[in-house]
């Protein structure tokens, strides 16, 4: 009998990446508990983390292949993929604005640093890393500069 997770994790293991992401389902047994089973609860916990991990993995590869060969477009939509699997990660929001300015949307990617600047402070009370505040400030000057939000 195959599983989601077992097909998942032999697309991994095959480096069929496309097909890994694509089933992948979300967290591991996500909702499921049983209160008096503990060490089942541990076992859920630990699962979790591994197969999102390698999903992270996964998405990450993806990413790096697509600007590799020069395919900005991808690597601007497994950005996405990233930001909307982890929304707290600077890395990953500096990684997308980075990718939307390669693909010449100054204006997406000041839009999606003030959206992740905006999900830090109101549900971390956190701001975003020296990195992450930095290319934003440059990018709103270049963007003031230009006059235009879409340069």
């Amino acid at each position: 009998m195959d599983t989601d997770v077992w097909a998942f994790e032999e697309a991994l293991d095959c480096r069929a990446f496309h097909t890994a992401v694509v089933l992948y389902r979300g967290s591991f047994l996500d909702g499921f508990h049983v209160a008096a089973l503990l060490e089942f609860e541990r076992w859920g916990e630990v699962e979790r983390a591994r197969l999102t991990h390698r999903y992270e993995e996964a998405l990450e590869t993806l990413e790096r292949e697509a600007e590799r060969v020069g395919d900005t477009v991808a690597a601007v939509h497994w950005w996405h993929r990233l930001s909307e699997h982890d929304q707290f990660s600077s890395r990953i929001a500096l990684g997308l604005m980075r990718a939307l300015v390669a693909v010449g949307d100054r204006a997406e990617a000041l839009r999606e640093g003030e959206i992740h600047e905006r999900i830090l402070r109101e549900e971390l009370g956190a701001d975003p890393d020296t990195g992450e505040k930095l290319f934003l400030k440059e990018l709103r000057q270049r963007v003031l500069q230009s006059g235009t939000r879409n340069s």
